[in-house]
């Protein structure tokens, strides 16, 4: 019985909310409120379907209470709660997928430097070079060549996405130079890229063994030379 006086009463007041999104949060605290207030009265002796009207006149006049109500969760102000809402959960949305991604691309590059190859390493050397570009920093971590002629290099680069201009999101070119002539090889990469971080493998082939230097160009105007026949450590 009771159930019947609440529900009637609380539709009542809930059809003079314009904000229709909003009705059913409302109905649910109308229901709390007089589900308290009805065993509070039960406990008092009283029948239950004297509780449940006295519940009800308790609560006072439906269209009163419906009109104030409305004020409250006027639909200018539910509109804007309803898209400030969407939009965070969008928001949230968009930087899990983009973590995922990253995450998938840094993967991607890791295990691409696992690369299995198909020679033995002669070389490695270890450049310790750092530069400062366009508001980035670009690091040239470790030099190697295999005996099968493939010479490769990995970096990262903690970059400022609003001043990296000049770098842009591909690889770091290099050239190879044995004494004046330079060694035109074909080769590839790994690299992978977000707003602040790139982290990069780029490999050359059949590099002779007697090139003695390296030239990598960052940006547009930028040139570094790193020498191949100093601070080599010798593969055991």
């Amino acid at each position: 019985m009771e159930k019947e006086y609440f529900e009637t009463y609380i539709r009542e007041v809930t059809s003079h909310v314009k904000f229709r999104f909003d009705r059913r949060a409302i109905g649910q605290e109308l229901l709390a409120h007089m589900e308290d207030l009805y065993e509070d009265l039960l406990s008092q002796d009283m029948d239950e379907e004297q509780a449940a009207q006295l519940t009800v006149d308790y609560m006072g006049d439906s269209e009163e209470l419906g009109k104030e109500l409305n004020e409250v969760h006027h639909p200018l102000w539910g509109w804007i709660w309803l898209v400030t809402r969407w939009t965070a959960r969008l928001c949230v949305a968009a930087l899990v997928l983009w973590f995922l991604l990253q995450s998938f691309s840094f993967g991607y590059t890791y295990w691409g430097t696992k690369e299995d190859k198909t020679g033995d390493v002669v070389y490695t050397i270890l450049p310790e070079l750092e530069e400062r570009l366009y508001g980035s920093v670009v690091r040239i971590k470790e030099i190697r060549y295999y005996d099968d002629g493939t010479l490769e290099y990995t970096y990262d680069i903690r970059q400022n996405p609003f001043l990296n201009g000049g770098l842009g999101r591909s690889g770091i070119d290099a050239e190879i130079y044995a004494g004046e002539e330079v060694c035109h090889c074909n080769g590839g990469m790994f690299a992978s890229n977000s707003l602040f971080y790139k982290k990069g493998r780029e490999w050359i082939y059949d590099v002779p063994l007697e090139a003695d230097r390296i030239v990598f160009f960052l940006g547009y105007e930028k040139e570094i030379e790193v020498s191949l026949t100093k601070g080599r450590v010798m593969a055991e």
